[in-house]
């Protein structure tokens, strides 16, 4: 736990913790593209009712997320102030938080779920697939919860090598496990997309006692709680948990507006986008894995009173996010023509595609400083300002920005409005890190003094 204090080597020490959770981050990824894989062999309607199960899954996921966050920002100020019982109290009751927030949420998906896929415009029989991928998916729920909270609770006592390996267990197991549950192998039966969820569900569960064993095992999980405070507790994390909740729900909104807009170019167009968003997936693996990383070094800095040393980590994590985000937009533009030519030879896709790659992408960089920003204003508690940057990125400025963009310049003017949208928004997370003290350095043109603010 002392490393995070102690370490003078602030850059090697941030990638030595942020390298296993982009392992598992991969993991998870390299799943998700193996299940519409396997399940696109089924047909087309199997794979469309995947599509359809998608929207209320993310819903259940992001809200674990955000309980994560909440649990990191709470847990790891304790540790870093050297009060290991309250952050074991803290990490315990976080993690009843988000089962009682999973054993809730997941039967109200559950009952409403017909209602959901077909207000996503699910017609029988695609959609009473896709409610019976959900019906056997929302049972783990509170897989969900243990993994999600588990390991941020881990990360921030500074252990983040099992995130890595229960995210790539849960991943190695999904993919092991779906052809012989879909396609029914090894005397199983075939279970089609259904089977799907139950490979998800078995690998989710696996992972999420990993989890509770390494709590147990690392004094983060304290079974003999007696809930003296239980309401308090769940109101500090949840003040965290609640705005990044939020967050992660709303930001797919704003992709589902601008893809309205690109629909107005035609279906290659749409497909383009639809491709770009895998590519998009794929860059910000890497400013997530640092965020998983700062936002326990961030956050156990702050409580130790080490403002200086959190305020350089921040730094750090900024200008990693920013390198690799300029490396991969300068990749993928020399290469955008070849890359689109791997995905179709519609010239419709392929144009679309290659507009993307050239000017959407050079908003990458903007993308990752300010996720690692929202991590590092979560970890000092400042969770509106953490929210308004991502909602501001995600939603409110790019969608006037690429409308204004669409009716100037078309589908490249448009593209070049969601980079910009990037861009600003950074401004205002180098003005909201400032106003914490955790801004200085390459971020700030007139330094702000040095002082010690609030966590709370």
């Amino acid at each position: 736990m002392n490393e995070l204090l102690g370490n003078p080597r602030i850059s090697l020490l941030l990638f030595k913790q942020a390298a296993p959770i982009l392992l598992g981050l991969s993991g998870t990824t390299l799943y998700l593209l193996a299940d519409s894989v396997f399940v696109s062999r089924l047909g087309s309607a199997p794979l469309a009712a995947l599509g359809y199960a998608i929207p209320p899954v993310l819903l259940v996921v992001n809200i674990m997320f955000g309980l994560g966050m909440g649990a990191t920002a709470c847990v790891a100020p304790k540790l870093g102030a050297h009060d290991f019982e309250g952050g074991r109290t803290l990490a315990t009751r976080s993690v009843w938080l988000g089962l009682v927030v999973a054993m809730t949420l997941g039967p109200l998906v559950f009952m409403l779920r017909w209602e959901i896929v077909r207000a996503l415009g699910a017609q029988d029989p695609i959609a009473a697939q896709s409610v019976s991928f959900l019906a056997v998916w929302l049972w783990g729920a509170p897989f969900q919860a243990l993994m999600q909270i588990g390991t941020a609770a881990l990360r921030a006592a500074g252990d983040s090598k099992t995130s890595g390996i229960v995210l790539l267990t849960a991943a190695v197991l999904n993919i092991a496990l779906d052809p012989i549950l879909i396609f029914g192998w090894l005397g199983f039966p075939a279970m089609g997309l259904t089977g799907a969820a139950y490979a998800t569900l078995i690998g989710n569960g696996v992972a999420a006692a990993l989890t509770m064993r390494r709590m147990l095992a690392f004094g983060l999980l304290d079974l003999s709680d007696r809930a003296h405070g239980l309401l308090a507790s769940w109101k500090e994390i949840g003040r965290v948990a609640g705005p990044a909740s939020v967050t992660y729900v709303s930001v797919p909104l704003g992709a589902a507006v601008l893809t309205g807009f690109i629909a107005g170019h035609g279906p290659g167009a749409v497909a383009a986008y639809g491709v770009a968003g895998r590519i998009d997936n794929l860059v910000r693996l890497v400013p997530l894995a640092l965020s998983g990383a700062l936002a326990p070094f961030v956050g156990q800095n702050w409580g130790a009173s080490q403002i200086e040393r959190a305020r350089q980590g921040v730094a750090v994590a900024r200008r990693g996010a920013l390198l690799w985000g300029l490396v991969a937009w300068a990749i993928l533009a020399a290469l955008a023509t070849t890359i689109a030519g791997l995905f179709s030879d519609d010239p419709g896709v392929t144009g679309a595609l290659a507009a993307f790659l050239w000017v959407a992408s050079a908003g990458f960089a903007w993308i990752g400083t300010t996720t690692v920003s929202s991590a590092a204003l979560n970890a000092v508690k400042k969770p509106l300002e953490a929210a308004a940057i991502s909602i501001l990125r995600a939603f409110v400025l790019p969608i006037p920005l690429a409308l204004l963009g669409d009716r100037v310049l078309g589908l490249p003017g448009l593209f070049a409005g969601v980079a910009l949208a990037a861009m600003i928004s950074d401004r205002f997370a180098i003005h909201w890190l400032a106003k914490a003290s955790l801004g200085r350095a390459m971020d700030v043109v007139s330094p702000t003094p040095l002082r010690r603010g609030s966590p709370e």
